[in-house]
């Protein structure tokens, strides 16, 4: 999707985007336990002198799939989609509602995670691995 054009209905982003293992805790016949589990998003720790780190543990993807695309008379252009997520070991969820924004705001999240972070994971590197696990 060039800055002139529409998205047009029934196409799909492929989004890079950030995770972050985090502990679930869960209920079974044997009681509580804690596994871990992908996040999508980033952790942002304080660092010295009132910086912040923002980082990752890996990288997945975010699929955006556009339903329809809407200009309400003179009201700017809004764009309905749904929403899911490729978590760095292949699987997918996501609740697939319909969500709604701008075409200023769907172009941005269309193309890139909003904030810059840092990851150890290269893209390719967590690609490779969900290949090894689905095999």
């Amino acid at each position: 999707m060039s800055k002139l054009q529409h998205p047009s209905e029934g196409e799909e982003f492929r989004v890079r985007y950030p995770f972050v293992k985090e502990p679930f805790e869960a209920f079974g016949e044997d009681g509580p336990y804690t596994v871990q589990t992908w996040r999508p998003g980033v952790s942002v720790e304080s660092a010295d002198y009132g910086d912040v780190d923002i980082w990752a543990e890996s990288e997945g993807e975010m699929v955006l799939t556009v339903v329809s695309v809407h200009k309400p008379g003179r009201f700017p252009t809004r764009v309905f989609y749904t929403r899911q997520f490729v978590n760095p070991d292949g699987a997918t969820f996501g609740k697939g509602r319909l969500l709604c924004c701008t075409l200023e705001k769907f172009r941005r999240i269309s193309t890139r995670y909003q904030l810059g972070y840092a990851t150890d994971e290269t893209f390719e590197e967590a690609a490779e691995r969900r290949r090894a696990v689905m095999a």
